[in-house]
């Protein structure tokens, strides 16, 4: 585990979670002692701290009923192969340029369930994650260290092949997708993900260390997340419609369920400038 923490420790589950009590203490124990790592660092944030930290294919194989003893690379290949062909089928795959590899990312990014975990090099981005839905639920972020011998370059990777490798089993792959579509540019995306070794009910990588990743998870007390969003949004400059540049990310930022923007002294008038925003001013 990383050290260095500043703030209290509790259990839950699997792990033993830093619990900040500040927004300062929250910032410090996502960034404390990156400048020195010798690995890889990514993270991930879950706006729920009770989800497990693994792919959706995982999470899809349990909602139809699978046991996590059941749930092993055997049956994953067989779900995966099954989604590729429908995908096939309905000419996705060819509009994917006949490559697995991009249209299972194109998937994992849309909200398609695979193997891969989404992960940011972007601490501040996890952090918005976790704090931006949920409000009557803790969040968390997991701080993943990651032998540079399991991390692969984009031009390293570039067949679903590479992906399943049989060699990989039991390890961690963590590797950077193309960009292929303009999320993975905003969330400076990354992917981890493995070949199950043994079924899910035994420990991976996803959920413990190992000599080769090192897993820190950060609990996110609902009591922060308000202001937690306002630090990124005024000090950051993070918004949904920037992480999510496209009309179905504005979509989905103004759902029913989406928290508003802006307060309502703050909100935009058509009034005055027809369809436009205020232009900025420079202030005194």
């Amino acid at each position: 585990m990383a050290t260095g923490l500043v703030s209290s420790e509790v259990e839950m589950g699997d792990f033993l979670l830093a619990n900040p009590s500040t927004v300062a203490e929250a910032v410090s124990e996502l960034i404390d002692g990156i400048g020195t790592s010798e690995r890889c660092i990514v993270w991930r944030g879950q706006p729920d701290c009770r989800w497990k930290p693994i792919p959706g294919l995982y999470r899809r194989l349990q909602k139809a009923g699978y046991k996590d003893r059941e749930i092993n690379e055997d049956l994953v290949l067989q779900y995966e192969d099954d989604l590729l062909c429908e995908a096939n089928s309905l000419g996705y795959y060819h509009q994917a340029g006949g490559n697995r590899l991009d249209l299972m990312v194109n998937l994992q990014h849309m909200g398609g369930a695979t193997r891969l975990l989404d992960v940011t090099r972007d601490p501040f981005i996890a952090l918005w994650f976790a704090v931006n839905e949920n409000d009557d639920t803790d969040g968390i972020v997991y701080r993943y260290e990651i032998a540079h011998s399991c991390y692969a370059e984009t031009e390293s990777i570039n067949n679903w092949d590479s992906v399943i490798n049989p060699a990989l089993a039991g390890r961690p792959l963590l590797f950077k997708p193309k960009r292929i579509n303009e999320r993975i540019k905003a969330q400076s995306a990354l992917f981890l993900t493995t070949v199950l070794a043994d079924v899910l009910s035994e420990p991976s990588i996803f959920t413990h260390s190992t000599p080769l990743i090192d897993v820190k998870p950060v609990l996110i007390s609902r009591e922060l997340k308000r202001g937690l969003r306002d630090y990124l949004r005024r000090s950051r400059g993070l918004r949904a419609v920037d992480l999510f540049p496209d009309f179905q990310g504005f979509a989905q930022a103004n759902s029913a369920n989406a928290a508003f923007p802006r307060s309502q002294t703050e909100l935009f008038s058509s009034d005055e400038d027809g369809l436009f925003p205020p232009q900025y001013q420079p202030g005194e």
